[in-house]
């Protein structure tokens, strides 16, 4: 197990994104909860401001690339 910052990052957003992933239109809830705003910062952070992407739209974004592509 890796104690580089950078692994442990990537790795909670990895395992983020499969939970997001997983849920019923979760991806598509977090997005549009989570989505740019004219200033460039996030409209669904509580905290602001906070620069878009936040943590959650990335985790999002990341869950959306696990999804199955639908044909």
């Amino acid at each position: 197990m890796s104690n580089d910052p950078d692994h442990v990052r990537a790795t909670c957003i990895t395992v983020a994104a499969e939970f997001v992933a997983a849920q019923p239109d979760g991806t598509r809830r977090t997005l549009r909860q989570h989505r740019r705003l004219d200033d460039g910062n996030c409209a669904g952070c509580l905290t602001r401001p906070t620069p878009w992407p936040c943590t959650a739209a990335v985790i999002a974004h990341t869950a959306r690339r696990l999804e199955p592509r639908s044909t």
